[in-house]
């Protein structure tokens, strides 16, 4: 299970590496499906909490999935922007 420091240090090193816009992007769109991966097991894990009836446990997870679901989405967002910004760049060369 990735954190939130380790997700954070891997889109810093992808956005500063030295990869081509495209590779950068099916690097983090990659990194993207394993968050959405972590994303449902954590909610999955909640169901289970919820049957439990412990109710601090059963937030924690939630806050745990909505906070891997925030990750997911940035990390999504930051792919687009950069196949964006190629895509921007060749139409206004051409």
């Amino acid at each position: 299970m990735l954190t939130e420091f380790e997700v954070r240090r891997q889109l810093e090193s992808i956005q500063k590496s030295d990869a081509p816009p495209g590779a950068k992007a099916r690097k983090l769109l990659r990194l993207g499906r394993s968050l959405r991966t972590q994303t449902r097991k954590l909610t999955e894990a909640q169901v289970h909490t919820e049957r439990s009836f412990n109710a601090n446990t059963n937030r924690q997870m939630e806050r745990m999935a909505n906070r891997t679901q925030i990750l997911q989405n940035e990390v999504r967002d930051t792919a687009w922007s950069i196949l964006r910004s190629v895509r921007f760049r060749f139409f206004t060369n051409s």
